[in-house]
């Protein structure tokens, strides 16, 4: 976790709101709030730069919108 924040450090825009352990042992979520995609994805990047492939089976990203930030007005 510690090589995960000196990356996110790295990366202005990228705020790292937590890791998380769900139901299962074999999984992790890693929170960000990061002010555009291209912020996020370079986190990513620089981490596999410097590590490798992550150690997963299977890796997910969603991205959590506000129903303001996608333009709908109530």
């Amino acid at each position: 976790m510690h090589t995960t924040l000196s990356i996110i450090d790295g990366v202005e825009g990228v705020e790292l709101s937590g890791i998380f352990s769900p139901t299962s042992e074999w999984h992790y979520v890693m929170v960000m709030k990061a002010t555009s995609y291209e912020k996020a994805l370079q986190v990513i990047k620089a981490y596999m730069g410097k590590y490798g492939r992550l150690k997963t089976s299977l890796g997910k990203i969603e991205l959590l919108h506000t129903f303001e930030e996608l333009g709908w007005q109530p």
